[in-house]
């Protein structure tokens, strides 16, 4: 049976904007700094905070699926968003090896939402949701390194108004 890795990739979108960490024109788009970036998973015990530049995981199997989520650090009132475009291996002949190539997926689930004052009062609503998947092809006999760079589009509000990227890499470690 596989297990499903998340990692929640969390963006200090406030920072990135207000540091112009980002362009206009896509094919243009600059790598951010890894510490507007953190990488959070969980092994079972804890919450570990990997920062932004490598992301370890341990004891993986084959048909494994990770799935990537983006969210944004920035207090909840922030009027910057940004939202996950593409995660992308750079090497594609050690990914190839080890990782099927990441898909994007899009799905709706039902949630609670609070439907007024009393947060005792919700409501389930149909909310859109996507997320990027890869499974793991092959378990590495030793540790391997895969660089990736993800792509994210950066809003104000609705309006979206840069691109950026930053890099991070993957390592599939054999315990």
């Amino acid at each position: 049976m596989s297990n499903i890795i998340n990692i929640l990739v969390s963006m200090e979108s406030d920072s990135i904007a207000n540091s112009n960490s980002y362009s206009n024109i896509e094919s243009r788009a600059p790598t951010i700094d890894s510490k507007y970036i953190h990488m959070l998973t969980y092994n079972g015990t804890n919450v570990i905070d990997n920062g932004g530049t490598k992301l370890s995981l341990k004891n993986v199997r084959k048909d494994d699926n990770i799935i990537w989520k983006e969210d944004s650090l920035s207090p909840y009132d922030s009027r910057y968003s940004v939202v996950l475009t593409a995660v992308v291996a750079d090497n594609k002949v050690v990914a190839s090896e080890y990782l099927f190539q990441s898909e994007l997926v899009m799905a709706q689930k039902t949630v609670p939402i609070i439907t007024g004052e009393n947060p005792i009062s919700v409501t389930p609503k149909e909310v859109d949701y996507h997320f990027w998947v890869s499974s793991i092809k092959a378990v590495p006999t030793s540790s391997v390194q895969i660089p990736f760079t993800c792509s994210f589009e950066i809003y104000e509000g609705p309006v979206r108004i840069g691109f950026g990227k930053y890099r991070h890499i993957l390592e599939l470690v054999t315990v």
